[in-house]
């Protein structure tokens, strides 16, 4: 499975890291967002290193932005994971 950084603004893909081997129902960044975590069914907690901050600037903005991001995912992976077990 992959996990997709998407810029909340435009939808842009900014990077996709693949590993998992079920799906994602967990991501959060750490703070300063350059490494986050992710979480998935297959029962593993991966650690990704990003350069998304230095790309699109650092600060209380980038960091918001990216905890949105984060926020964003984890909601879309709830309701795909719901709709998968309402099936």
């Amino acid at each position: 499975m992959w996990c997709h950084l998407l810029d909340s603004a435009t939808g842009e893909e900014l990077e996709a890291c693949r590993g998992h081997h079920g799906p994602i129902h967990a991501l959060r960044f750490a703070p300063g967002g350059a490494t986050y975590a992710s979480g998935s069914e297959d029962g593993t907690i991966r650690l990704w290193s990003t350069d998304w901050v230095e790309r699109h600037g650092a600060g209380a903005g980038a960091e918001a932005a990216a905890e949105a991001a984060a926020a964003a995912a984890v909601a879309e992976a709830a309701a795909a994971s719901e709709a998968i077990a309402a099936a």
